[in-house]
This record gives structure tokens, sequence and C-alpha cells, in this order.
């Protein structure tokens, strides 16, 4: 026997003591395979391969319309080099990868293969067999549509059972169940929890994932379910508890990773190391004058494009809003934006005309209304809402026309949520923060679940956005809004 075992199986009975026999049955926990053709190992080695053929597939359609086939053709064999590029840059590893820096790397490697492969044509010979006009169309499509496709893919395929490596979540107090609503709420992070540990929480399960006992069975769960990954949230851990904990519990694991105890990190979307440094990183790349600058650019030339493109679903949402009730058609408000200076957000209206005074009348005669307000600043079954308007919110159409506001620089493609002036006081001095940034139309509290989410956790996913933005987040937060807007997630 080895030695892990003899450790396992001389403490059983101290470890399992008072816990019903059936504690650790195979009922409570996910059947977890960690063999090689496991699905979680293959899993997403299929879905980024389904993105990319989607992807190639596409592009070689868009070819063959604007020149032949016979360029298809010519071009083709080449993509199979730029797969063998994917392999060895690890685009198609099994293991967790920030979607973000997914995009980021697809992003890099396509440039540079294609940048080689188009210079190689003029040094071999200035014509080629390769249309270089075609070529260069190809290149500008690949570095869209791949990296697109397969972040959209990765969303719809990640709410699969079989996607995602097994982890237990090791806590204390309620910062296990944050992270486990965490990890549900955003599966394509790779990591699907499968057992909760904790030693105070007297609850059976956390959205389906079940609490089996005390963070001293974690050897006992990893062994006999053979789950690799655990992920320790006990921000209330001294240092050394937290070395302890470490040293005693997590060795029978091959990853372990630590949420440190910060307001925000429980998005899971920071680097564990910086530098060679263990931490918890923040970057200020959004505060810098080329991120500044370069955000601005993409913002004009993609709302820009986004106008001409939804001028004639502008007339027909007009026009349903005029046969539906009184009133104009657009809706202003008063919002807070970059360096708290406020500006009139438009939007298209989805209430009626006299919905402030409504919503003073039903805070004051109905308490439950009142009370979820308070968490969420909204109701979900608000009466206030016309029949078209319940559309409009449910897709996010009703968000349209601030297109304008980023035009007029008052807002951003992708940012934080545009706070209300009476929402300051709710924020708890994090909106120094958040505030340095121009909100966005869609953003990481959108995609993160939307009026699900309490107002708390709102302006914590903002501040996590803010110190850990670059473009390559903007990027999947765009992709990532596709599917949560066609699907109508988190709408009330």
């Amino acid at each position: 026997m080895k030695p892990a075992e003899v450790y396992i199986e001389s403490g059983l009975s101290d470890t399992l003591a008072g816990l019903p026999a059936t504690e650790l049955s195979v009922s409570r926990v996910p059947n977890v395979y960690t063999h090689r053709m496991s699905p979680w190992r293959w899993g997403p080695v299929v879905t980024f391969l389904c993105g990319d053929v989607a992807a190639l597939g596409l592009i070689s359609g868009i070819l063959s319309v604007a020149y032949n086939w016979n360029v298809v053709l010519k071009i083709a064999p080449l993509f199979g080099l730029l797969g063998i590029a994917f392999v060895l840059s690890g685009l198609y590893e099994a293991s967790t990868m920030h979607p973000a820096e997914e995009i980021r790397r697809a992003t890099i490697v396509t440039n540079i293969f294609f940048a080689a492969c188009l210079a190689s044509f003029w040094v071999v010979d200035a014509t080629g067999p390769f249309p270089v006009r075609a070529w260069t169309v190809t290149w500008l499509l690949s570095v869209v549509l791949l990296p697109t496709c397969r972040a959209i893919l990765r969303v719809l395929i990640s709410r699969t059972s079989w996607w995602g490596i097994p982890v237990v979540v090791l806590s204390a107090g309620d910062a296990g169940e944050a992270v486990v609503r965490t990890l549900k709420r955003w599966p394509e992070l790779g990591f699907k929890p499968v057992a909760l540990l904790q030693d105070d929480l007297q609850m059976n399960e956390i959205e389906g994932v079940p609490v089996l006992g005390k963070v001293r069975l974690a050897p006992n769960i990893a062994t006999r379910y053979r789950i690799p990954c655990a992920i320790i949230a006990s921000p209330g851990l001294e240092h050394r508890q937290l070395v302890d904990l470490l040293g005693q519990y997590t060795k029978f694991f091959k990853r372990v990773f630590v949420i440190p105890s910060i307001r925000g990190s429980s998005a899971l979307w920071s680097s564990g190391s910086y530098a060679g440094l263990m931490g918890y990183g923040v970057r200020h790349n959004v505060w810098s004058r080329w991120g500044r600058f370069s955000k601005r650019i993409v913002d004009l030339i993609g709302a820009t494009i986004g106008l001409i493109v939804l001028a004639p679903i502008f007339g027909l949402i007009a026009l349903l809003i005029k046969l539906d009730s009184r009133g104009p058609v657009f809706y202003t408000q008063l919002r807070m934006g970059q360096g708290g200076k406020c500006f009139n957000v438009l939007k298209f209206r989805t209430m009626f005309q006299n919905a402030d005074a409504m919503l003073e009348e039903i805070l004051q005669n109905d308490p439950a209304s009142y009370e979820e307000y308070e968490v969420y600043r909204k109701l979900r079954d608000d009466p206030r809402v016309t029949r078209v308007g319940k559309i409009l919110r449910r897709y996010s159409l009703d968000e349209l026309p601030q297109i304008f506001n980023v035009l007029m620089g008052h807002m951003s493609i992708v940012g934080p949520r545009a706070y209300l002036p009476k929402e300051i006081s709710h924020m708890e001095g994090l909106e120094r923060i958040v505030l340095q940034n121009r909100p966005g139309i869609t953003g990481l509290w959108q995609v993160s679940g939307r009026n699900l989410l309490s107002f708390e956790e709102r302006v914590d996913v903002d501040v996590h956005y803010v110190h850990h933005w670059t473009p390559w987040v903007d990027l999947y937060i765009l992709a990532r809004t596709i599917p949560v807007v066609l699907t109508g997630e988190g709408a009330c």
C-alpha cells in the first residue's frame, strides 16, 4: 500500500467520525474519471477544434463568394499548418486557460503565421502561387473569426456535463459559497466544482454541489474520487493557518489555487503570479495613455459600424414602442460617467411614463418589493415595464441607443455599469475605482448574471474589471455578450 493510502486508511475512523455512513457515497459526488480519455481531458480539445473548423469553414465560404473555389483550394492546405501552430502554442490543451488569454494567444499566433507566410511568398516569388490580396483578406478574417468562434463555442459547450476539470472547494465562512456560485456562473473558466468542504456551513448543497463535511476530509475526497484540483477560499485564516492547511490537506491534489480575501477577487479572472511572486496581481492598463487611446479608437470604429448596421432595427423598435404605449420612443436618465461627471444615458423606453411615481407607491405598499429593491436596486417582476419593454429588456435591445453615448464620449462599448448618482452611497467607497472608466454598453457584470447579481456583487465585478482590464478581456466579454443576449440570461 502506498504511503498516501496508509495515511488515509489509518485516519478514516477519526476523519469520518460523526458523519453518516453515506456521507462520502458515490451518489454525493459526481462521477469523475481521470484516465487519459476522460471527458474533462478531451472535451476542451474537441470544443476548440470544432470552433476552429467552423471559423475556417466560414472563411472559406466568404472567399468562394468574393473570389472563387480555386483560391480556396490553394489556400486551404495552409490552414493545416495553422492548426499545427495552434497545437504547438498550447491552444488545444485540456488544462484551464483564461478565456481572455486564449483569445490573446490565438490572435498573436494567427498574426505571426500569416505574416510569415506572406513574407515567404514575396521572398520566393513576387507573384507566388497564392493571390496576395486573397491571402491578406484571409488573414484579416482569421484574426477576427478564429478567436470569436472559439470564445462563443467555449461559452456554449462549457455548460455541458462533461466540460471542466473536477475541483473541490475548501473554505471558511461564506467564501466557499461565493466561489461555487462564481464557478457555476463562469463554467468556461474550466473548473467544475464537485464538492465543498467547510467547517461551519450548515447546508447540504449549494447550486447542486454537495457539502460533504469538514475541511479535514480533503485527503479522503482527493484519493477516493481521484479529483485533481482544489481551491482554498478561506480569507479569515492567518498566514500560519493557511500554510498548515496547504501542507496537511492539499498535497493529495495535483493543483491548488488560493483565493485571496479581496473584494471582487471571486471573479477568478486574475493570474496567480506576477514576476515569480505568488499573490494577487492588479493591472492598471486601462489607466495608461495607450490603453485609453486604443480603447477610444475601438469604441469609435465599433459604434460607427454598429449604428450603420443597426439602423433598420432602430426604426422597427421605435414603431413597436409607439404602437404599444403612449409616450416618447427614447428615455433619458442621469447616470455617472468617467470622473463622476453626470450625463444623460439614452435608451429605448421600456416603462410607462409615470414609472417613478409607480415605483414609490410599490416600495411603500409592498415590503417584499422594498427588500428586493434594497438588494438589487431593481425589481425582477416590475409592473412598470410595458409589453414591448419586457422583450426589449430580455434581449438588451433597449440598450442599443447608447451607441450615441459612445460616439459622444460618454460611454464605451465595454466597461463598468453606468450607476445612478443616488447609488453612490451604496458603493462603499469603491466608486473611486469604478468611476475612473467610462461606463459600458456591455461589461463583465452584464455577462456575469446581469440582474441576478446583488448590487454589491455588481460593484465587486466592476472593480475587478477595472483592475484587470486588457483588450483581450474586452474581446472575450463581447464574444460572451452574444449568447447572453440571445438567450436572455439573467434578464428580469
